[in-house]
């Protein structure tokens, strides 16, 4: 009947590949507006954000199993 107020984020473990690591950072930075995806909570740790893309990048090739561990 009636849909979210706003559109699903987007699947950047599906797309990472068509981003750059500089891109990533931002995205997951800035979040997606108009989306279910938010800006990074914490600013000041751009550390958190780094290893976010990092695991963003890891996701495609990791099975159930290594991302629960």
């Amino acid at each position: 009947m009636f849909k979210a107020a706003t559109p699903p984020a987007p699947d950047l473990a599906r797309t990472a590949g068509e981003w750059s690591d500089r891109e990533l950072f931002w995205i997951i930075d800035h979040g997606v507006k108009m989306t279910g995806m938010p800006a990074w909570p914490a600013r000041v740790r751009q550390d958190e954000i780094r290893r976010m893309v990092a695991l963003v990048r890891r996701l495609p090739g990791m099975t159930p199993a290594q991302f629960d561990a």
